[in-house]
């Protein structure tokens, strides 16, 4: 079962576009600061307001995002496959904007916050792809709460 997640992580890490800036060498030494983690459906991996706890990549499985408006749940996205989260409130070094609940079984591979910025740090174009998609989800996440859903 180890290796097989690790496998799928290495795909992950070698076929995403996220990662296309990092050198292959770069990418097996990023493979071994992410940890594993596997979700069970309806398990809240991330809580609105708590601190984030690290950078997730969803290795296999779905995820709901949601916000409170007022007293209700308003969901922002669902995530899959080869999808990540986490990275907003890393980014602002915040508390988490949005509850990240897992959808179905999840397999995650988990970086922690130390990791995450090491790795960005010492990869300018990744720290800059993760602020534009930031401020694109976070700008996505506005009008799904204004209600304008016809945007996204």
């Amino acid at each position: 079962e180890r290796l097989f997640r690790e496998r799928l992580l290495s795909t992950l890490l070698r076929t995403a576009p996220f990662f296309s800036p990092l050198a292959e060498v770069e990418r097996r030494r990023l493979l071994k600061r992410f940890s594993a983690r596997h979700v069970q459906a309806g398990e809240v991996i991330v809580q609105e307001g708590a601190r984030a706890g690290g950078f997730f990549l969803i290795v296999l499985g779905t995820v709901e995002i949601s916000r409170m408006t007022g007293a209700k749940s308003t969901r922002l996205a669902t995530l899959s496959d080869a999808s990540y989260f986490g990275e907003m409130s890393l980014l602002k070094d915040a508390q988490a904007g949005a509850s990240v609940i897992a959808a179905t079984t999840v397999e995650l591979a988990e970086l922690s916050p130390k990791d995450f910025y090491e790795v960005v740090s010492a990869n300018p174009t990744l720290w800059q792809e993760l602020r534009v998609e930031a401020r694109r989800r976070e700008l996505a996440n506005q009008n799904i709460v204004a209600g304008d859903t016809a945007i996204v």
